[in-house]
């Protein structure tokens, strides 16, 4: 055995005369049938290992994976059609309500269950702040009248004193 390891294309020729050459059946290329590279490769027509696909004979089925596609455009199909149908549905209900002059969001807005939470937590939150407020102030008040009755203590103590220094005296 001779191995080459050159191109294919650049193989010695053979005895053979020009028209009568022997081609490989797996590659397609003129050389010893011991000798080709094409045996360990995988075609790209019919992923079959062996062969080129410039050398495949294999008759390719018709694929049937076009009746899936049609049966998955169905279901998208009929799942539309049912979301078309309930928004025509709400819509028409909506325009039947007196007050569908409203917009949309505001609308659904009046419905959800989590605007009115977040109104009456605003709500609280202000009546805190007036609270807090509140408390301040009455607490500056409190301070104030606590040092107003310590100053009129020690002004009835210095009157008191200087009272009884009139009497002795």
């Amino acid at each position: 055995m001779e191995y080459s390891f050159r191109p294919q294309w650049r193989q010695k020729k053979f005895s053979f005369p020009s028209c009568q050459r022997p081609v490989c059946g797996r590659c397609g290329n003129v050389h010893p049938n011991v000798l080709c590279f094409a045996f360990n490769q995988r075609c790209y027509r019919c992923h079959r290992i062996g062969h080129y696909s410039r050398m495949c004979f294999t008759q390719m089925k018709k694929p049937t994976k076009c009746v899936e596609k049609e049966a998955g455009l169905g279901r998208k199909k009929t799942r539309d059609m049912k979301r078309l149908c309930k928004y025509l549905e709400n819509k028409r209900t909506l325009r039947e309500l007196p007050f569908n002059s409203i917009r949309n969001n505001q609308f659904h807005s009046l419905f959800d269950t989590s605007s009115i939470l977040r109104t009456e937590l605003h709500n609280i939150k202000i009546q805190l702040r007036k609270s807090d407020l509140l408390t301040k102030s009455m607490a500056e008040n409190l301070q104030r009248a606590k040092s107003e009755n310590a100053r009129l203590q020690s002004e009835r103590c210095e009157i008191q004193s200087f009272g009884l220094y009139l009497i002795i005296v």
